[in-house]
């Protein structure tokens, strides 16, 4: 894609942004209802863009990941009018998390002869088993049986997909690593945002959508890129005549 094409694909994103983030204030919720959609609709069609070119199985899967997490936008902006809405995002995004892992897993070279850096120093991984024990115990007493169920398959399926981003380290170009690897990062803490707002706290946190959305957003982008990054560079290498425009 031209530069001057992306350029005004990434303003039309700021318009899209901007309208969710101050679709978060009461005064202007129904701005929340417009603009919160769009953001995957948004990601999805930049990747579509930008990747057109490109051959490589891995694309119809990060779709998947992108429609169903579409999906849990679209559940958990009802969750108010009935907890079915919560838990039905809950197994959306649950989808997409899943989906991400087994992305990530292939994102890599995968034909190195060198170990993984959880292979290596197998230590590393319990930072996010640590953060994922101490999150769910932390709301464990605020959950009703259904939840106690369903929290804990998704916290394993965050900290999994966190995990598996960092899993890629040397294993793909620090460009494609950091960036799947922040956006990781980024969802873990916008769902913890979530999950404490919704069953520890009696008051909701201070500007919690603009918290919410303010992370979740540039997780959703970061993942995008970061595979993109790494869809380009593993087609220079095994088909340079195709690259992208």
């Amino acid at each position: 894609m031209p530069g001057n094409k992306t350029t005004f694909f990434h303003f039309i994103f700021g318009v899209i942004v901007i309208g969710d983030l101050i679709g978060q204030f009461d005064a202007f919720s129904s701005l929340n209802n417009i603009f919160k959609p769009l953001i995957m609709v948004w990601i999805g069609i930049y990747f579509y863009l930008q990747s057109r070119k490109i051959s490589n199985n891995l694309k119809p899967q990060i779709f998947f990941a992108f429609f169903f997490s579409w999906l849990g936008d679209i559940f958990l902006m009802f969750q108010e009018f009935n907890p079915l809405f919560f838990i039905t995002g809950l197994a959306c995004f649950l989808i997409s998390q899943i989906t991400y892992i087994l992305i990530f897993k292939k994102a890599q070279d995968n034909s190195n002869p060198q170990k993984t850096i959880f292979q290596t120093k197998s230590y590393l991984v319990l930072p996010f088993l640590i953060y994922g024990a101490f999150f769910y115990f932390l709301l464990f007493p605020n959950l009703d049986l259904m939840l106690k169920i369903a929290v804990l398959i998704y916290a394993v399926a965050l900290v999994g997909m966190s995990a598996t981003a960092f899993n890629r380290k040397d294993r793909v170009s620090n460009p494609s690593f950091w960036s799947v690897f922040f956006g990781a990062i980024l969802f873990v803490i916008s769902d913890s945002l979530i999950g404490v707002n919704k069953f520890l706290l009696s008051e909701p946190l201070p500007l919690e959508g603009i918290l919410i959305m303010g992370t979740y957003i540039p997780a959703q982008y970061l993942i995008m890129r970061g595979l993109l990054v790494y869809l380009k560079e593993n087609t220079r290498k095994t088909a340079p005549n195709l690259i992208p425009e």
